[in-house]
């Protein structure tokens, strides 16, 4: 019998047309591109759109930051507002405080009797204050005259002069002076008569516990001779603290420091000397 010989699937491409194979082989390599082209652009508009979330997520919290630093500016601008009224107001304090008188000359004086010894007594008394800045001067404008628009010069200026000269007008603008409380120096001096060197000294330290005065010095001390006494001359200058204020200082309680004992406090035939408004002089000068 004959053996029948198996063909091989090789045989059987020979029985398709060639054109048909290609057309086959196009398509299946024009699906696989199309197929990964989906995938591309799905990838592409998928990473889009995960961006724009992002960047909308980046743009909402920028607003927020701007909402924030906008409403930061405004309370900064609002801060600096208040504080350059409460600086207007400080200004305005402090010239109301210069006008009323902080330590009064009652009071003053009142200090400088009180804490004298019974046996010390005050010829002589200044004051002398002197201004530590200097005082703004203001320049009045002179007034134009009524003459002057009517000239054919002044009918003749051109629109370039008139808007340089508006430009340099607009320029040359002073600032409004600031006004300030003036600062005053205020030294005291007194000059009196006591028994003896004790009594000046036990003046000058109670003087120099006084909270109104500062810097208070013994200039001299000399002998003399008052009614065919024998007495010590002296001069005391003190300066005025400048944040001195008589409503903080407590007045002392009683009308004299008892500094001597009562029973060796003058000398014989010498009483203790009274002081009265006639025996203290004030003389106030301003430099």
């Amino acid at each position: 019998m004959f053996k029948r010989k198996s063909t091989h699937d090789s045989g059987r491409a020979g029985f398709l047309p060639e054109d048909y194979l290609e057309r086959r082989r196009e398509r299946r390599t024009n699906a696989l591109s199309i197929f990964l082209f989906v995938v591309v652009v799905f990838g592409v508009v998928g990473a889009f759109f995960v961006t724009n979330s992002q960047w909308n997520e980046v743009r909402a919290h920028q607003n927020a930051i701007n909402v924030r630093y906008t409403q930061a500016a405004q309370d900064i601008e609002q801060l600096k507002q208040l504080e350059a009224q409460e600086e207007q107001l400080l200004q305005k304090a402090e010239l109301a405080t210069a006008l009323i008188e902080r330590v009064p000359r009652s009071v003053l004086f009142a200090e400088l009797i009180n804490r004298m010894p019974r046996t010390v007594k005050l010829l002589e008394t200044q004051l002398v204050s002197a201004r530590l800045d200097k005082p703004i001067e203001v320049k009045l404008r002179a007034p134009a005259s009524a003459d002057s628009g009517k000239t054919g010069k002044g009918s003749s200026i051109t629109s370039k002069s008139k808007s340089s000269s508006g430009a340099s007008d607009k320029g040359a603008k002073p600032a409004a002076p600031v006004i300030t409380a003036p600062q005053y120096q205020t030294r005291v001096i007194m000059i009196g008569v006591a028994p003896s060197n004790t009594e000046v000294a036990q003046y000058v330290s109670a003087l120099q516990q006084c909270g109104l005065l500062k810097d208070v010095e013994l200039i001299f001390s000399e002998t003399t001779i008052i009614e065919d006494l024998q007495m010590n001359k002296f001069r005391i200058e003190a300066m005025l603290r400048p944040e001195a204020d008589a409503r903080r200082i407590e007045p002392i309680q009683r009308r004299r420091i008892d500094a001597f004992d009562p029973l060796t406090s003058a000398p014989e035939g010498l009483a203790p000397f009274e002081i009265s408004s006639e025996s203290v002089s004030v003389e106030e000068e301003e430099r």
